[in-house]
């Protein structure tokens, strides 16, 4: 009977490690990292410097002595049939190790005893020892299986599946898996099949025909620079994205809990309303649980963020993310949206029963509620929407931004809509920043940017420095975490603002237009490629704070432009973040 390893030659094993530099869970995975790399230097001889790499051979002591984005470490053993990188990736620590055949030359002799070289089976086996320590706080740990089929047989995904399936140690607990391969756009035969028990760990088969084992190691482990390879990139995101998909899991028991809580405390609250009887401890709880429900709502959009920021990472990083990947990221998008809802709508219950009790301790005043009644009642939803209809029949002094991306256009469809995705989110993130959500603004999306109109309440001297300064921060942190770098302009201005049918009214929002789409604010932008963002904010809203001396923004910041467009004309501040 012919022997199957005969038809997948050089079969090699790549593991991919992922571990996160933050959290709870950093300082237990950067010990299992360590562990990993001493086993390799103590069971595998693995103990010699990757010469070509001018990498030392010793791992650094923790994340923080690592440099972001460069390779910090690389050892291979004495025939170079095994080496090991070290990298760090902006908050994850990446090892990466490949077990390769020894060649039957004089150098690279079999040093195991065998007739034949070691292949998966023995890889997986040695893998196991090197992770014995424990993996478990890792973000995930990837096993990649690969090797070479013969280029003039053009076998069909079933016959390669077939003769992988014949000698990977396990490969029967997952049937179904060998049935759902693909081809990427590289031209590489891959299969994951992991256990869908699996979260932290997968285990992927790429196959590649006979004479592309350059091309095969330049996307799975090495372009002959110790720079981290596109696959590995992928999954270093992918790893992110189940991470997530694992936290929000293991929290989702505990946010049904909240809720059933906030439900109780609330119809006790509604016992002692319909007894028209005071109960402080009661009133009490419910405030505990809005600060509880806050807290939960700031996490869930937490990990929505990163979760949208892992997919657009994955579209980056790899032609076309995997189908499973994608989904993952699809669904647990539009669980989070679910949860966001309930707990929202939890916190509303809480808020609008807390001001039932004050008006109905008020109503029976003097009383241990008296002293509460006096606080600001909580608007509901729907009182906050009528509101804002009534707005729209009378014209408001308000402040508002507009912000748009540079070169938005010249970016390809599935990189427009991260784009779009990343403008909404910082808009949120700004706006919390300012003590406001999205919902109790005015707000427009344009395609390549958004127009946000802020309350009418709002104090001109805190708004526009915390405006800019949230912008440059949010901005500065949210292109650290993706590849695709954002270049924004924004412009800022105040006035009477009208709302209509299709978006704004008045001359101020033509002014706020105008200044975003001015030369004087695109030739800032563009003689200054150091910089992520410039602003113009109007005469006006100039003269009110900065003019007036307000503290957080400087004058000496700003320089005076006149700015013309078309039939408009009028001075206007440029602000460059420093």
């Amino acid at each position: 009977m012919t022997d199957p390893r005969l038809l997948l030659l050089d079969q090699e094993l790549v593991v991919h490690v992922y571990a996160p530099t933050d959290g709870p869970h950093a300082k237990t995975a950067h010990r299992q990292l360590q562990g990993i790399w001493d086993h390799c230097r103590d069971r595998l001889g693995m103990v010699r410097e990757i010469a070509a790499t001018g990498l030392p051979a010793v791992l650094p002591s923790g994340p923080d002595a690592m440099t972001p984005g460069r390779p910090v470490a690389a050892i291979e053993d004495r025939a170079a049939d095994h080496q090991a990188v070290v990298r760090r990736e902006h908050d994850v620590v990446n090892l990466s190790l490949v077990f390769a055949a020894p060649q039957d030359t004089a150098s690279r002799r079999l040093r195991i005893g065998s007739a034949s070289p070691p292949g998966w089976v023995e890889f997986d086996r040695w893998w196991g020892e090197l992770a014995a320590d424990g993996t478990d706080a890792l973000l995930g740990v990837v096993q990649v299986c690969q090797a070479l089929y013969a280029a003039g047989s053009a076998p069909s995904l079933d016959g390669l599946a077939h003769e992988a399936r014949s000698v990977l140690t396990g490969a029967g607990r997952t049937p179904d898996r060998w049935r759902r391969g693909f081809t990427t756009a590289e031209g590489f035969a891959v299969w994951e099949v992991t256990p869908d028990d699996e979260r932290a760990g997968r285990r992927i088969v790429v196959l590649a025909p006979e004479g592309r084992e350059a091309e095969l190691s330049a996307w799975t482990w090495s372009q002959g620079e110790p720079d981290m390879p596109p696959l590995a990139r992928y999954l270093m995101h992918a790893a992110k994205l189940r991470y997530q998909a694992r936290v929000w899991g293991e929290g989702e028991p505990r946010l049904r809990r909240l809720i059933g809580r906030v439900n109780e405390h609330v119809a006790q609250v509604r016992d002692a309303l319909e007894r028209e009887t005071d109960d402080p401890a009661a009133l009490g709880r419910l405030r505990l649980d809005e600060a509880d429900l806050a807290s939960a709502v700031r996490d869930i959009r937490a990990i929505r963020r990163t979760v949208e920021i892992a997919a657009h990472n994955m579209s980056a990083a790899v032609a076309e993310p995997w189908r499973g990947d994608r989904r993952l990221a699809e669904w647990l998008v539009g669980q989070l949206d679910d949860d966001t809802e309930y707990v929202e709508a939890a916190r509303e219950l809480a808020q609008e029963f807390g001001r039932l009790v004050q008006r109905s301790a008020a109503d029976r005043s003097p009383g241990p509620f008296a002293q509460e009644a006096t606080a600001p009642p909580v608007e509901s939803r729907d009182e906050r929407e009528r509101e804002r209809e009534r707005d729209r029949e009378r014209v408001r002094l308000r402040v508002g931004f507009a912000v748009d991306v540079e070169r938005y256009s010249s970016r390809t469809s599935p990189q427009k809509l991260g784009v779009q995705q990343r403008i909404a989110a910082l808009a949120r993130e700004v706006l919390d920043d300012l003590g406001h959500r999205m919902d109790e603004t005015d707000h427009q999306g344009t395609g390549d940017g958004i127009n946000v109109f802020l309350p009418a309440d709002v104090e001109l001297h805190r708004a526009l420095p915390a405006l800019l300064l949230s912008w440059r921060d949010r901005l500065a942190a949210d292109n650290e975490r993706f590849r695709d770098r954002m270049r924004l302009r924004l412009s800022a201005g105040v006035g009477p603002v009208g709302l209509a049918a299709l978006g704004f009214s008045g001359a101020t929002i033509v002014e706020v237009s105008r200044l975003l789409d001015s030369a004087v604010l695109r030739g800032a932008l563009a003689d200054r490629p150091e910089a992520d963002l410039v602003a113009l904010v109007a005469d006006q809203l100039y003269e009110y704070v900065v003019g007036e001396g307000y503290p957080g923004l400087r004058a000496e910041q700003f320089e005076r432009h006149v700015v013309r467009v078309k039939d408009f004309e009028r001075p206007a501040w440029l602000w460059i973040p420093r």
